[in-house]
């Protein structure tokens, strides 16, 4: 039986590794295929994984209400209990997947009709139909199983066999990238590999968990909530993904292409973040019913993410352009726009930075009685990136986010504290106001050094050294603004090497 702690580091550590891989193929595939196929292509492909996001809302927040229903009858125990909860989830997944596949057979043929674009319409039909299908698989074959692991503290399954399969798609389509295949091919490989990873993680639950049973009587009460949860993951998806849909049709592929590149890249470092949230994330879960112990652990694990997202993107916002300047040479669109780096700083970091207070959210179940918030959120995200958009362009989506990110972000800071931990709201808000200090000084300083930042060698010795004072600087500023954290954190560190040490 592995522990909390072993289940953490493993967590932890495969998705360390996962990044890495992904770092190095993700990097290089995006070029490779802009210089291939050109940028209207990839931002074609760009636009319609948002519209499959969309189509994924048919979950109608299942997993999330599951996951949240899982973790404790998980830290129980209880078998009985965890077997109606995943048969309930097993019930409505098969209804969602039958209703999704549907769907995007119609939209193979509706939405390459309805965008301005000079590429084959056939071409265009293909590439969705097979983009589309694969996401169908998880629905019949493994979301459940998925939860079951989430809650169980083993993650690092998951990223296991989902790097496997990152891995193999990235060589794959590297193959036929290189020996100059048509896209639909080099795009088809998902597919299968797609199905794969599916019953990957249906045989590893079929091994290791043997008494899983989704043919009892399916606790449907288990999953009550998932229409309030559904609300939440609405606008979740409008701030993540109206973005691409508003510059598909107000813009052109193009300026998709521009905007995803920036929002690939960022996104590398917000999942290498989250990888330590979902490291003990169902930890925080599972003690979430003591709640005096909840909270010491919440506020180590905040103070020290929050840290560490301005570090990130600090150092991100300062390399950016000039990784970019190297990276797109050749490309057929103008990627370098001046005031894209700062807009994405301010999107990631209050789009990252909040992950610790919308966990407190999950854990305590507080989903209809954050509706309404989220409801307000996506009002200002919509409306705003729609009338900005049109003066503005890609600017103005970006801005519309930062609006109502913004707001959501000061709501959140005030509602978790008041409401679930029982506390002045000042003990988040130092945080950020430190940490948007330190990052305004980094950014002001920064310029001064006058680097040569003009070949890839240079470029990621002075990034990395400049990653390594940054980044310690945020989570050491952060805990300073915490004395009495920083001592929890010193303790519970103290405790683990006693552990480590005694047995």
């Amino acid at each position: 039986m592995q522990s909390a702690l072993q289940k953490t580091k493993l967590n932890f550590i495969f998705g360390i590794l996962g990044q890495i891989i992904s770092l190095g193929l993700g990097v290089l595939m995006p070029r490779l295929f802009v210089l291939n196929y050109g940028s209207e292509v990839n931002g074609y492909i760009s636009s319609i994984n948002q519209i499959f996001v969309y189509i994924a809302l048919l979950e109608a927040g299942v997993g999330m209400a599951s996951l949240q229903a899982l973790y404790a009858p998980v830290g129980k125990n209880d078998r009985n209990k965890i077997n109606s909860i995943l048969a309930a989830t097993h019930h409505f997944y098969k209804t969602t997947g039958t209703l999704y596949t549907v769907i995007i057979v119609a939209m193979s043929f509706i939405y390459p009709a309805i965008i301005h674009s000079s590429l084959d319409y056939f071409m265009m039909v293909a590439i969705f139909f097979i983009l589309g299908i694969g996401g169908a698989f998880p629905y019949f074959i493994h979301s459940k199983y998925a939860l079951l692991l989430q809650a169980d503290g083993k993650s690092y399954i998951l990223t296991i066999i989902t790097q496997i399969k990152s891995i193999v798609l990235s060589l794959a389509k590297l193959f036929l990238l290189l020996t100059g295949q048509n896209v639909i091919l080099v795009e088809s490989i998902f597919l299968l590999v797609s199905l794969l990873h599916s019953l990957s993680v249906w045989l590893y639950v079929k091994k290791k968990y043997q008494w899983i049973d989704v043919k009892v009587e399916p606790d449907l009460s288990a999953v009550s909530q998932k229409n309030s949860v559904l609300i939440h993951q609405i606008s979740s998806l409008i701030f993540t993904n109206t973005d691409v849909l508003l510059l598909t049709f107000f813009c052109d592929l193009k300026v998709v292409s521009v905007y995803t590149l920036y929002k690939y890249m960022f996104g590398l470092l917000k999942t290498f973040i989250n990888n330590f949230s979902n490291s003990i994330n169902f930890k925080l879960g599972q003690v979430y019913q003591h709640k005096e112990r909840f909270i010491k652990f919440h506020d180590i694990f905040e103070t020290f993410h929050v840290g560490l997202t301005f570090g990130v993107f600090t150092v991100a916002y300062l390399f950016v352009h000039p990784f970019l300047a190297l990276y797109t040479e050749g490309m057929d669109a103008d990627y370098l726009l001046k005031y894209m780096p700062l807009l994405m700083l301010l999107t990631e970091v209050l789009d990252c930075g909040r992950v610790p207070l919308a966990n407190a959210v999950t854990f305590a179940g507080h989903f209809k009685q954050t509706q309404w918030r989220s409801i307000f959120e996506s009002v200002i995200n919509l409306a705003s990136s729609v009338i900005l958009v049109q003066f503005m362009g890609i600017y103005g989506v970006l801005l519309g986010t930062v609006l109502a990110l913004g707001y959501r972000v000061v709501d959140m800071i005030i509602y978790v504290n008041r409401r679930v931990l029982d506390r002045s709201a000042w003990n988040s808000a130092i945080l950020w106001l430190g940490n948007s200090l330190v990052s305004i000084v980094v950014i002001q300083i920064f310029p001064m050094l006058s680097l040569d930042l003009t070949n890839y060698f240079s470029l990621i010795a002075y990034a990395a050294a400049v990653a390594v004072v940054v980044i310690p600087s945020c989570v050491i500023v952060s805990y300073l603004l915490k004395p009495r954290i920083a001592r929890d954190a010193c303790d519970f560190a103290k405790s683990i090497l006693r552990r480590r040490k005694n047995g």
